[in-house]
């Protein structure tokens, strides 16, 4: 009973405090894992008589080796092995999830995801308006903080019709906050995703009959005043303005400019040496010397082979894929986001209300990390694989029947 109230509480304060206090995420997840590996030993993995842990294990363990494959099959070891230290929590996960079977995922889940958003906007106002910073981060970059902030936004409201009315109350503040951090953080991909996301859920709510012709009307009347509202900012207005400047300069060095050559180059690299790529650790060395090397723009220029090679990543997950780990790695995290995707969207219309929640969080989440990948990594950076991992964990325990084979 008191370790289940103490791996309660870490869960609890994992996605409370993740975004606003620093390593707290890394700390409680190396807790859940390290408490569920002596509870997993214990109990002589019983838990892998439950076909969705056994999907879920299965699918996070054959992401990692498959970057091990990539890895060794390329040059700069040392530092492939590094990468893959970065991904290093598709590893313990599965031991994580073993203490979830024990926990009252129902309770804790919706309070600390609307929490954790409240907590990080009330930080990135601090940070924006008190601190005079340029951009809200949290305690990660930006672009992360964005996005996540975004993603646990439209979370905290997947199950608003269903709640009563102060639950509603605190999930409309929820997404109001999360949506205003999103804002604060200047992270253009982040505001695309609170349109999508919007639509992501009143598709479900459609599946579900949870809306009628009413619902529908208000809804999308919301959507339209956000995008509104979010095109008539000042702020907003000068960062689109800016990236429709740096589309149409190819050969700049600006963001813009930047990730589109990279992205160009990363694909012409990937067909060099297609089915098992580089290796991540190779990935912007590759593409930088393919840059200098082909490009009419950038040829022999050493300011540009120094600007490609400065980032860790080519600023979009599909072609980072390619080229790090071929067409195996892409292929492999195709299935690591779609089939449990699939298997949500199955178990979305159940009966069962607490399944049918935690169905909807897994469908937010995965298509949230489908759309970000296209301008961002979604691996390799420990906040966004500790999130992706515990909620996709947490979507297969609370949507599932627990069917053994």
């Amino acid at each position: 009973m008191l370790l289940n109230q103490l791996m309660s509480a870490t869960l609890f304060l994992l996605f409370a405090l993740m975004l606003s206090v620093p390593h707290s995420a890394e700390l409680a997840f190396t807790i859940l894992s390290l408490t569920g590996l002596v509870v997993m030993l214990k109990d002589r993995f019983s838990k892998f008589t439950i076909v969705d842990f056994k999907i879920y294990t299965l699918l996070v363990w054959w992401f990692l080796l498959v970057i091990g494959i990539t890895i060794i099959n390329t040059e700069n070891i040392d530092m492939g092995i590094y990468k893959l230290g970065t991904n290093i929590h598709y590893l313990f996960s599965p031991f994580a999830v073993v203490l979830l079977y024990k926990l009252n995922l129902k309770t804790i889940i919706p309070n600390a995801i609307k929490l954790g958003v409240i907590i990080a906007s009330v930080y990135a106002v601090y940070q924006y308006h008190v601190l005079d910073i340029g951009r809200a981060h949290g305690v990660s970059h930006p672009v992360i903080f964005g996005d996540l902030v975004t993603i646990m936004a439209f979370i905290a409201i997947s199950n608003l019709i269903r709640e009563n009315f102060l639950e509603k109350i605190v999930s409309i503040i929820a997404l109001i906050a999360g949506m205003y951090a999103s804002y604060l953080s200047a992270t253009r991909g982040a505001w695309l995703l609170i349109p999508l996301l919007f639509v992501v859920l009143m598709v479900v709510w459609n599946k579900q009959q949870l809306i009628n012709k009413k619902t529908v009307f208000i809804s999308l009347l919301v959507i339209g005043v956000t995008i509104f509202s979010l095109t008539s900012n000042d702020k907003v207005v000068k960062r689109v303005n800016k990236a429709v400047i740096e589309f149409n300069v190819k050969d700049s060095l600006s963001s813009v400019a930047t990730r589109l050559t990279m992205w160009r180059h990363g694909f012409e690299a990937f067909k060099q040496q297609p089915f098992l790529g580089y290796g991540l650790q190779n990935t912007t060395n590759v593409v930088a010397n393919h840059i200098e090397n082909e490009s009419n723009e950038y040829k022999n220029s050493k300011q540009a082979e120094y600007h490609f090679k400065r980032f860790d990543h080519l600023h979009n997950e599909y072609i980072n894929t390619l080229v790090g780990k071929g067409v195996l790695g892409l292929v492999t995290l195709l299935v690591l986001l779609l089939l449990p995707l699939a298997i949500f969207w199955r178990r979305v219309t159940v009966t069962d209300l607490s399944q049918a929640y935690f169905a909807t969080i897994g469908i937010v989440t995965i298509i949230g990390y489908l759309i970000i990948g296209l301008t961002n990594i979604i691996s390799t950076q420990p906040l966004l694989n500790i999130f992706f991992l515990m909620i996709l964990a947490i979507a297969f325990i609370g949507s599932s029947t627990n069917k053994t084979i």
